[in-house]
């Protein structure tokens, strides 16, 4: 159990009537997944608006609603300024910020994100480092789960949830692949990011940024935020990012740091020494 108090810190409420101390059991923003003592909080856009299902979720046992629109019935609820955000800081403080316990991998840009998170995945257990991974088409930590509905990202609860499995079963390493749309709202997640991977920026993502120059901005919050970079300095975006990150290596083929040479490719593997 937790308090509601607690649940709520660095959640901006602009209005309250659930008492503080209330004892909170469960968060759930599915009311499917309401059970006795829970706090229900209702996000408008999830395939319809949350709040319509305020009724079921008090009469299944919530004890209190978080919600961006005042409820017209007298229950216990915090009216706060944005509900998405709110559940993302409501999951990581439910979890008690699993993410700070590890070190974090974010593995971003337009293609290859998935191949290089299993990459460096495999290569940190080889090296014997018990290493999480979650990524658009499985995550886990020594045996990996598929991930079923094949989301871009998942939302910021079910992450939390995760993140907190993950270390749950001893890893010291998690690496996230990310994309760029996660990455417009990563900051305030509450998910410290300390090494970045860049591995290209192509033009696929446009109908969402609409711009290259957004695209590279979106994804340019990552390294900013991160401890260490690691770019790929055959990609013209590099040069961007080289200006907002202060430590980084490069790696490349005709540049960078770290070069591959003498590639063989092949139907199943591709060959490479690097310096």
């Amino acid at each position: 159990d937790m308090k509601l108090r607690d649940l709520l810190e660095n959640v901006e409420v602009l209005e309250m009537t659930a008492d503080p101390e209330l004892d909170i059991r469960d968060v759930a923003y599915d009311s499917r997944k309401v059970t006795t003592g829970a706090l229900f909080v209702a996000i408008t856009g999830f395939a319809s608006d949350g709040n319509r299902f305020i009724p079921m979720a008090m009469e299944k046992g919530a004890v209190a609603v978080v919600t961006a629109k005042k409820p017209e019935s007298h229950i216990p609820y915090v009216l706060v300024s944005s509900d998405r955000l709110a559940l993302a800081l409501i999951g990581a403080n439910f979890y008690g910020h699993p993410a700070k316990a590890m070190t974090m991998i974010g593995v971003t840009g337009t293609n290859g994100k998935t191949t290089t998170s299993f990459m460096i995945w495999q290569m940190l257990n080889h090296a014997g480092y018990k290493t999480g991974l979650m990524t658009t088409v499985a995550w886990g930590v020594g045996k990996l789960q598929p991930e079923l509905n094949h989301m871009t990202t998942v939302d910021a609860f079910t992450l939390n949830s995760r993140i907190a499995d993950i270390k749950k079963q001893g890893a010291e390493f998690l690496v996230l692949e990310v994309t760029s749309h996660a990455l417009a709202q990563f900051r305030t997640l509450g998910i410290p990011v300390e090494v970045a991977v860049f591995t290209n920026l192509t033009h696929d993502h446009l109908d969402y940024h609409k711009t290259v120059a957004n695209y590279r901005a979106a994804k340019g919050k990552l390294f900013k935020k991160a401890k260490f970079s690691i770019l790929n300095a055959d990609d013209a975006a590099t040069k961007y990012y080289k200006t907002i990150t202060e430590f980084f290596t490069t790696y490349g083929i005709k540049a960078g740091e770290h070069r591959a040479k003498n590639i063989k490719l092949d139907v199943s593997s591709v060959e490479y020494s690097v310096d």
